[in-house]
């Protein structure tokens, strides 16, 4: 079952602490013993500093962020387990670790939504921390945070956000950021769309998922994707009307994960 956080649930400063951690997730699931508990894999990793961070309370900070953007369905943390120690591609697993933090990071999601999107859509492509200062102000002021956030709070907020889209690959640039179509690899697509069966039994749903649009794409640049993928006999795609029906291989996400990894196109 996929439990995400509430589009009203008021955002925490966790992105100040956490980032990306691109890096840090691929070594986290390269260690994860399948077989075991997510209590004891998380007992485990921070017992042992697998992430050779100096202080504990860092390594804590860290795996209370994977807890909340990766162990919030019972399905997922043995499916990326599967796809890390199949040395899927960082550039081809970044994007499934963009589209799941966003989902469980109400902040995250609704900067690329409210944000970064529109945007976009406007061919405004350059972006300032100006900007998400302004925006995240407004939400402030509306009581959408945890708490008032201080001076301090919010120029780290900006900064960690900003570094964060970089790394997930919706910005460019060092210094000056640009805005850019975040990458979906049609082995990432797959895996999405596998998971999102775990919780939608209608591929109208999964194809209306409002998980595409933190990759900017609408409906029918969805269905072009998943006929592609059907043709790379990654899934089965029929649609007649407003029927939608998707199949997958294998029958667990696990499965699929492994699957998927050891598939060359």
């Amino acid at each position: 079952m996929i439990h995400m956080v509430s589009a009203h649930s008021l955002y925490s400063s966790k992105i100040i602490k956490a980032g990306a951690l691109i890096a840090d997730t691929e070594l986290l699931f390269l260690h994860w013993q399948i077989a075991q508990s997510v209590q004891l894999n998380m007992k485990n990793l921070k017992e042992t500093n697998a992430f050779g961070k100096a202080s504990r309370s860092r390594i804590q900070d860290i795996l209370t962020v994977f807890r909340q953007r990766y162990m919030q369905d019972d399905s997922l943390p043995a499916a990326l387990a599967a796809l890390a120690q199949n040395h899927l591609p960082t550039h081809e697993l970044t994007p499934i670790l963009y589209a799941l933090s966003a989902l469980n990071d109400t902040l995250l999601r609704d900067v690329v939504i409210d944000v970064i999107l529109p945007r976009w859509e406007r061919q405004l492509f350059d972006i300032t921390p100006g900007d998400l200062r302004l925006w995240l102000d407004e939400q402030i002021a509306l009581g959408k945070t945890t708490s008032a956030w201080g001076e301090l709070t919010r120029v780290c907020a900006v900064r960690n956000m900003m570094s964060a889209l970089r790394d997930f690959g919706v910005l460019e640039g060092k210094n000056r950021k640009r805005i850019r179509r975040p990458a979906l690899p049609i082995r990432s697509f797959a895996f999405l769309a596998r998971w999102l069966q775990t919780s939608q039994a209608s591929g109208e749903k999964i194809l209306q998922h409002p998980l595409w649009r933190l990759f900017y794409l609408r409906a029918p640049d969805v269905e072009r994707i998943f006929v592609e993928a059907d043709l790379s006999q990654l899934l089965s795609y029929q649609a007649a009307g407003s029927i939608v029906r998707i199949d997958f291989p294998k029958s667990s996400l696990e499965e699929y994960a492994h699957a998927i990894a050891r598939t060359t196109l």
